[in-house]
């Protein structure tokens, strides 16, 4: 698919290129000569990781949008921790044999908001942390809202202060617990997670004083009578409200 006309739009601020099946890493190649790019939408698009290399030449790239079916390994995670501005990021799951460069001034140091969760079992996970400046945490899903993710979370993120979780069936009240020591939290966001009690939240309350919001409610998606909880609040958004944008489809 060609995208090199894009390059003659100067101010094009986003570009949503979801269930775009004919853009591969070869046409990332294209956008990544879109210098005013700052939020870009990659969901079900035939893009791999290698392709992810091109976007290191978006100088203002932010927000970066890659769907919940990407599963990010090493490489890809190299090129996006490249990216000397991005802020948001949003992914499936994580396939890491290597330390991320978490502890590199110039990969994922400005990263803030983070998503991810998708039909893939993560391995090398906890080599994703510490993401120093994150500030929100959105993870979704069976094979990512568990105990263990959550000890991996407690241990590096201290500074962490909006966490949402969501589908976790298999997340327990001590699973819960493990976050403990994340101080800062100001907003919890859990839902669908049946093994988390109403009670171990109200503990989990009296543990964290900074704690302003936890937000649940009953879910109608999954006929839920109200016992199991389900997150109110969005994620975060991931495509800034710049008038200059274009979907391709």
């Amino acid at each position: 698919m060609g995208l090199a006309w894009l390059a003659e739009l100067p101010v094009l601020h986003t570009l949503n290129l979801t269930e775009c099946r004919l853009v591969t890493d070869e046409a990332l190649e294209q956008v990544a000569r879109v210098s005013s790019l700052t939020s870009l939408i990659l969901k079900a698009t035939s893009a791999t990781n290698a392709g992810l290399q091109h976007l290191v030449s978006l100088p203002r790239l932010s927000h970066l949008d890659l769907g919940r079916n990407w599963e990010l390994n090493d490489i890809g995670l190299a090129a996006v921790a490249a990216c000397p501005e991005l802020k948001v990021l949003n992914a499936g799951s994580f396939n890491l044999v290597r330390p991320n460069m978490g502890n590199n001034p110039k990969g994922l140091q400005k990263l803030e908001h983070l998503s991810f969760g998708g039909g893939f079992a993560h391995i090398g996970l906890h080599l994703l942390f510490p993401l120093l400046r994150l500030k929100s945490l959105h993870i979704h899903g069976i094979g990512s809202v568990t105990d263990c993710v959550m000890r991996h979370v407690s241990a590096s993120q201290t500074q962490l202060q909006h966490l949402s979780l969501r589908n976790g069936y298999s997340l327990t009240a001590e699973g819960l617990k493990l976050l403990t020591p994340l101080a800062n939290l100001a907003v919890l966001s859990i839902g669908a997670c049946p093994g988390v009690s109403r009670a171990a939240l109200e503990a989990f309350t009296v543990a964290h004083a900074r704690l302003t919001m936890i937000k649940e409610g009953c879910c109608p998606l999954l006929a839920d009578p109200g016992d199991v909880l389900c997150a109110l609040a969005a994620e975060p958004a991931i495509t800034p409200g710049f008038a200059a944008c274009v979907k391709v489809n």
